[in-house]
């Protein structure tokens, strides 16, 4: 087993929301590089060679927050499901140059603050998307649809939504507290 050797981050930003994606052979690291300086995430991605994140480059940075970079394969097409909220929808992005061209794929739910969207495609071919509704600053809400492609153009809710209405279990990622 191989051990993990810490990153020495710029002290005017940190990284957070790492997605691992295989490609070509190679393991990439799909992330968010959050300024303090701009109070602004980005979405950046790096290489790992030998236990070490390498040739990191920004790929999605625009005038809003971005973090929480669900990539993924479908159909031999790479897509990204980042974060948006402040953008007030969700933003689905296709990758046009492996790792670092995108464009805008779909939109949804514009008007809404929505948190962490993740994708699923279950083994009967039906694609749900999980995603947090943020109300004020907290996205305590979990809920799921049902979507009839990535082009988002039929969405329908879950009949039970929202699933789960609690903080400490909606998130659809991992939160530590010290």
């Amino acid at each position: 087993m191989q051990s993990l050797k810490p990153i020495k981050l710029p002290k005017d930003e940190f990284w957070a929301d790492p997605f691992l994606f295989p490609y070509k052979g190679e393991a990439y690291v799909f992330f968010e590089i959050y300024s303090y300086k701009t109070k602004l995430g980005k979405i950046s991605c790096g290489r790992i060679q030998n236990n070490e994140i390498v040739e990191v480059q920004d790929i999605l940075d625009f005038d809003y927050h971005l973090s929480y970079p669900f990539i993924f394969e479908e159909d031999d097409s790479i897509f990204m499901i980042p974060e948006t909220s402040d953008n007030n929808q969700v933003e689905i992005y296709k990758c046009e140059s492996f790792p670092n061209k995108w464009s805008l794929y779909a939109t949804a739910f514009e008007g809404e603050k929505i948190v962490d969207t993740s994708y699923y495609k279950d083994e009967n071919g039906q694609r749900w998307l999980f995603l947090n509704k943020a109300f004020g600053e907290h996205s305590s809400n979990l809920y799921i649809y049902k979507i009839d492609s990535l082009k988002l153009n039929k969405i329908e809710t879950h009949k039970k939504n929202p699933v789960i209405i609690d903080t400490r279990l909606a998130k659809m990622q991992v939160r530590f507290s010290i």
